[in-house]
């Protein structure tokens, strides 16, 4: 579809007001000071949660062992079945001998034991438990081979391209004689982003440092984080989840939000794990500090000629739209409105009818959704044909025949 809307705007070091939108986007390229890195890691990245902006990107796209970042997607599964019914938080759940056996990060759940799928989800979120995320994974499928099945599914559906999950807490070994697990820094990002805005009570459980298990256990158990930044940074930081291996390195997938912007940031692959906490702190600080906030769609709709229509129609998003433009840059700020490719008239009030982009010195920076500010009416007939002629026609003279 023709790009029906376009407005141009420089920025140097402007400050506008933050206005949060918890819209889709899909992000496609960065905005970031090329003078910036975070050398200890293999693969980095840094994402505004909200939007899916990108501002720093190191080797995004690249598969890497996952280590226990794959368990943001155990607890991603686990929160969508508690939502469908298929489970309670309050339900009891049996240690298997499976689950129990597990080596690694672990809580030391003793086969037999009955604790709440609560209890579990709190494990895999504080401690990193690879026993109870295994408890989790074969209540919820039945098997812990039918939820790697489910994982994938679920990596399917979020477009993942550099992601497959063996087991369901990131150790390396795999379910069924199945491939190794990889996962790249972008899947990372997208899982995390889609576990905090869909369910943020999570972080309620990451950003504590300790937290008693609870009854159910021979002895009373204790859950330390295992992402020592929660307590020891000068920053927000409230999750959201660590991973070490010795194939896969230290890894962090981050989050903390200050003055009402939320950051995601993602470490794989440093040798230590007091780098992969410096790398973070710096990503996150440079994301806070390094960006000014310019907010699009604020009170206004754009306009765009949809299909069949009879004159030019107003759309609109849902909420205004931040951006973060690089303070220390000149910034070329394009938007456009990009329309569905089968959007015909007529249109209701409210109907998604395509996407904003906003792009950043010719980079796309931001995607979200538009929609349609009042009802379009389908033109008639001969009116109809009348537009299509003189589109017809245009294009003979533009060259685009």
């Amino acid at each position: 579809m023709l790009v029906t809307h376009n407005r141009s705007v420089a920025y140097r070091g402007v400050w506008a007001l933050l206005a949060l939108a918890l819209l889709v986007a899909t992000p496609l390229a960065t905005a970031q000071v090329s003078t910036f890195d975070v050398p200890q890691a293999k693969s980095a990245l840094l994402m505004v949660a909200e939007t899916g902006q990108l501002l720093y990107a190191k080797n995004i796209d690249e598969p890497l062992p996952p280590a226990s970042l794959v368990k943001m997607m155990t607890l991603l599964l686990a929160f969508e079945a508690i939502e469908r019914g298929e489970v309670r938080m309050d339900e009891t759940v049996r240690v298997s001998r499976n689950a129990a056996s597990v080596s690694g990060s672990k809580v030391w759940l003793a086969e037999g034991d009955r604790l709440t799928v609560e209890q579990m989800m709190a494990a895999v979120a504080i401690q990193s438990a690879n026993d109870a995320s295994i408890v989790l994974a074969e209540r919820i499928a039945g098997s812990e081979e039918a939820f790697v099945a489910r994982m994938n599914e679920k990596a399917r559906m979020l477009g993942l391209q550099g992601t497959h999950f063996s087991n369901s807490h990131g150790l390396p070994t795999v379910v069924a004689g199945d491939e190794p697990g990889l996962m790249s820094a972008r899947d990372a990002a997208l899982i995390g982003r889609e576990l905090v805005l869909r369910y943020p009570e999570v972080l309620e459980w990451t950003k504590l440092w300790n937290k008693p298990l609870g009854p159910g256990t021979r002895n009373p158990i204790v859950l330390e984080n295992t992402n020592r930044l929660v307590l020891t940074s000068s920053l927000p930081i409230d999750g959201l989840k660590t991973g070490h291996t010795s194939e896969a390195g230290y890894q962090l997938v981050a989050t903390a939000e200050q003055d009402g912007l939320r950051l995601i940031s993602v470490v794989m692959g440093t040798q230590t794990a007091a780098e992969r906490e410096d790398a973070t702190e710096r990503l996150l600080s440079y994301g806070f500090n390094a960006f000014d906030r310019v907010v699009v769609g604020d009170d206004e709709t754009f306009t765009v000629r949809i299909p069949d229509a009879p004159a030019d129609s107003a759309v609109r998003t849902l909420s205004p739209v931040t951006v973060l433009v690089p303070r220390t840059q000149v910034a070329q700020l394009n938007t456009y409105v990009e329309l569905d490719s089968e959007l015909r008239a007529p249109v209701e009030d409210g109907q998604r009818v395509g996407e904003l982009v906003v792009r950043i010195n010719d980079e796309e920076a931001v995607r979200v959704p538009v929609y349609s500010d009042g009802d379009v009416p389908r033109a008639g007939f001969f009116r109809r044909q009348w537009m299509a002629f003189t589109q017809w026609l245009s294009s003979l003279f533009s060259g685009d025949n």
